[in-house]
């Protein structure tokens, strides 16, 4: 199953759909404009009359943007629901509802990413009072860098990162500047190399390749933009030998570990050889085959590919103003699987304790499988950061919803005892990292989509015990 599970892991990293961004459609006429405004708003007015508090108007305006992503056959109805909702969000003030609201106009339209976006941030921006609001204004920031350099859109991407280089010291997150840094060199590369790019994809395409055409275009596409569906095909023919044979390698779907390795190995050979621009996405990749075939590693081979993974992407630190967050048994549930349902047990001493600023949990069932232990007072979505250390032996250490047994996004620990360890689990633009010790863990996701909200969990088998301690949930929502 493990094989069968990665195979198509990887071929799914092979063969990536492109960007929603590349994807949108026209801004409706102005009279379709008002047309789908007025729709949203006589459809919503009685509820919208019928919302008094924050949260009734926070939880319309999520309705709206589910509604309007169900319009496939009347944009403007589409647009005017995502207006509305913006609005609405607004009110209630709700900001990552409006966040999401203007995520989905501007994925959805081709409108003015620029002052679409950096009109909202401008306005959100007068209204924070904390770092947690100002990291979350650099996400969105620095997605809207992402899109803008897919779009070849160099003037807003510009004008993100002069806002991005405003948000660093707010943030307090250690880690922002040198993000910054990279999307910058990353967008230099990409305008300086767009008009050679061109030239050589028009060549290529038209069957008149000069020597380094292929280089030239896969390159750009893959390295620099990180579109690894158009620019493996051309690397396959390019003139870098290195380069040449690492691609032709990813369209053997050989399944085998030690060839997986071999891909992995060569291409953190050509990131080191890379400029500063186009290393990070070759990077990404390096980690993605690494942390892929992890699990099937071992001795010298498994030491290695932990060696490079923990070089490329070393474990995040906490931002200077997280706080660890109080142990309350009442904050937790359990969950007991059951006749294949989770079904609700009770939390009791025995179950769950607090101790010397630990939480103790023990599986006390006595029923062959396990219990799922839910963190609930923090709802997990879009970005955020896990950090705790523990001991004992848990099964598993994931992000899940409470109720369900299939949906989950974690990894499996292996071993006990008494020494503490860290784990840190980490969503950044959709992508999900967790560290044990520092170490880069392999990931299993059961899961339709990496962006599965949920809860912090851990899994314990029959009459097994756990410690926790120094929880830190950075992100996420409230309940």
């Amino acid at each position: 199953m493990r094989t069968i599970l990665t195979s198509c892991l990887l071929v799914a990293l092979a063969f990536c759909a492109p960007c929603r961004g590349q994807q949108r459609g026209p801004v409706p006429e102005d009279a379709e404009q008002t047309r789908g405004r007025e729709r949203a708003r006589e459809l919503y007015a009685p509820l919208l009359e019928e919302a008094i508090s924050s949260e009734e108007k926070a939880r319309l305006a999520q309705q709206m943007i589910a509604r309007g992503l169900d319009q496939e056959d009347d944009a403007a109805f589409a647009f005017g629901l995502f207006e509305l909702a913006r609005e609405v969000a607004l009110m209630a003030g709700d900001e990552d509802t409006v966040l999401v609201a203007v995520r989905e106009l501007t994925l959805a339209f081709r409108l003015d990413l620029a002052a679409t976006r950096l009109g909202i941030l401008d306005e959100l921006r007068t209204r924070a009072k904390n770092p947690e609001q100002f990291r979350r204004y650099f996400e969105f920031a620095a997605e809207s860098i992402d899109i803008a350099r897919r779009r070849d859109d160099w003037e807003a991407a510009h004008r993100f990162l002069d806002l991005l280089e405003g948000l660093v010291p707010k943030t307090q997150d250690p880690g922002a500047k040198s993000r910054l840094k990279r999307l910058a060199e990353n967008i230099e590369e990409l305008e300086d190399g767009h008009a050679a790019y061109l030239e050589a994809a028009f060549d290529v395409q038209s069957g008149n390749a000069r020597p380094d055409s292929y280089l030239i275009a896969g390159r750009y596409a893959a390295f620099l933009k990180g579109d690894w569906a158009l620019g493996l095909g051309w690397l396959v023919q390019c003139k870098d030998e290195d380069i040449a044979a690492v691609a032709k390698a990813e369209f053997d779907h050989y399944e085998d570990s030690d060839h997986w390795l071999r891909i992995a190995d060569l291409w953190f050979a050509v990131a080191q050889k890379e400029t500063p621009g186009a290393r990070p996405q070759i990077e990404d990749r390096t980690e993605a085959w690494y942390s892929a075939i992890l699990g099937d590693l071992t001795g010298r081979e498994r030491k290695r590919a932990e060696q490079r993974l923990t070089a490329l992407f070393p474990a995040p630190s906490l931002p200077r103003d997280a706080r660890p967050i109080s142990f309350e048994a009442d904050d937790w549930e359990v969950r007991c699987w059951i006749d294949r349902e989770w079904k609700p047990f009770s939390l009791d001493k025995a179950t769950a304790r607090v101790r010397s600023g630990a939480l103790e949990l023990k599986n006390t069932t006595g029923i062959y499988g396990f219990i799922r232990l839910v963190y609930r007072p923090r709802f997990l979505e879009d970005d955020f950061l896990v950090a705790f250390d523990f001991r004992g032996q848990a099964r598993e250490l994931m992000i899940a919803p409470d109720n369900s047994l299939d949906m989950c996004i974690g990894t499996t620990v292996s071993e006990g005892g008494s020494k503490w360890r860290r784990a840190v689990f980490q969503r950044k633009a959709g992508t999900n990292r967790m560290w044990i010790d520092g170490v880069p863990q392999s990931l299993y996701t059961l899961a339709p989509t990496n962006q599965l909200p949920g809860f912090v969990g851990v899994s314990l088998e029959s009459d097994l015990t756990l410690e926790i301690r120094k929880l830190h949930i950075v992100g996420g929502q409230e309940r």
